[in-house]
């Protein structure tokens, strides 16, 4: 029963770690750029149906 071997594994995980790191950058980055876009598509989406508003008025007033 004498313990004749030790056995050790170990990985270096700095790589990896580095790695996840990066990739949560790039994420957040793109999180922050579909929101920027978002917020400009809702914008424009509100100035297209205000000219879309304007535009019904008047038709309606040439057609009266």
């Amino acid at each position: 029963g004498d313990l004749s071997h030790v056995v050790v594994a170990s990985m270096d995980i700095t790589e990896r770690k580095r790695i996840d790191i990066e990739l949560q950058s790039h994420r957040d980055h793109l999180t922050d750029l579909v929101e920027a876009r978002t917020a400009e598509l809702e914008a424009e989406k509100t100035r297209v149906q205000q000219y879309l508003g304007i535009a019904g008025v008047i038709i309606v007033a040439i057609n009266a």
